[in-house]
C-alpha cells in the first residue's frame, strides 16, 4: 500500500511484526499473517480500505498527541 500511497503504515506489515515479536499481539499476527497476505481486493476495496486505513491512523496518532500534551501541560503545572 505504501506504494500506491506514498505514506508509510508502520503498524502494517513486517516493521510492526518484527516491533511486536515475544508480545502476545504476534501470535494473533502469526495466526492471520497468510490470509491477510493473500486477501484480495477489487479497485473500489483498495480505495476504500485506504481511506480507511488513513482515517484510524489519524485517529490514533490524534489520540496519543493529546495524551502526549496531557502530559506536558500536567508536568509543567507541577513545576
Amino acid at each position: 500500500m505504501s506504494l500506491v500511497t506514498g505514506n508509510k503504515y508502520v503498524y502494517f506489515g513486517q516493521h510492526h511484526f518484527e516491533l511486536e515479536s515475544g508480545r502476545a499481539i504476534s501470535e494473533l499476527y502469526k495466526a492471520n499473517i497468510n490470509y491477510i497476505n493473500n486477501y484480495q481486493l477489487n479497485s473500489e476495496e483498495f480505495n476504500k480500505s485506504c481511506f480507511l486505513i488513513d482515517k484510524v491512523y489519524d485517529i490514533f496518532n490524534l489520540f496519543w498527541l493529546d495524551l502526549y500534551n496531557y502530559a506536558v501541560n500536567y508536568t509543567n503545572k507541577l513545576s
